[in-house]
């Protein structure tokens, strides 16, 4: 065989034995599915996590993020395990996200106490970082266990206190969200 070959066989099965052990990469899904493809972290709520619907958020014509929702049952429900993958299409600081964060928390459940904000405040700040465009923050909700949060693949932090994680997702989840097409779109409640 010739050397070039060998080299570039060599070179194939390095790469697909690494990225196989990566957590960051893709899964394609099955072809029947309205989703064509889903994140490595979702196996973590579902053998076959099932896409409920997406919505391209834009404000003002400007791009913010493309939101999926994905759950272990055909129907959305807190009682299950599902997950919201967000793909940010433009840079955010972490300051902004948490601070935008906390005034919808507060809003959607009508939080007056500044103390009991502040201290979720503190939990976001821990887990949340800048968002360039193109990253991926995934939030794994679970009934028993609260929220974690994975950026691009990676954990970044998790909601123990169920409580908190609830009115987190509620962000885009609630019928009072701040885009309630968007939250009916990834409910798959749009038709």
């Amino acid at each position: 065989m010739p050397k070039k070959i060998i080299t570039l066989t060599l070179i194939m099965l390095f790469c697909t034995a690494k990225f196989a052990n990566s957590e960051n990469y893709i899964i394609s899904n099955n072809p029947n599915n309205n989703s064509s493809e889903f994140y490595v972290e979702l196996k973590k709520i579902a053998i076959k996590p099932i896409k409920m619907g997406s919505y391209n958020l834009k404000v003002f014509g400007l791009k913010i993020y493309q939101i999926e929702l994905y759950s272990e049952k055909s129907r959305f429900s807190y009682d299950d395990k599902f997950a919201i993958v967000i793909n940010y299409q433009r840079k955010f600081e972490k300051d902004r996200l948490v601070e935008r964060s906390i005034q919808e928390i507060a809003r959607i459940n009508d939080i007056k106490d500044q103390e009991l904000l502040n201290n979720y405040k503190i939990k976001l700040q821990e887990m949340f970082f800048d968002v360039d465009k193109g990253d991926r923050k995934t939030a794994l909700y679970n009934p028993q266990e609260g929220v974690k949060l994975f950026l691009n693949g990676v954990v970044v932090g998790q909601i123990k206190d169920l409580l908190l994680a609830k009115r987190f997702m509620d962000i885009w989840l609630s019928d009072k969200s701040a885009y309630p097409k968007m939250t009916m779109a990834i409910k798959g409640e749009d038709d």
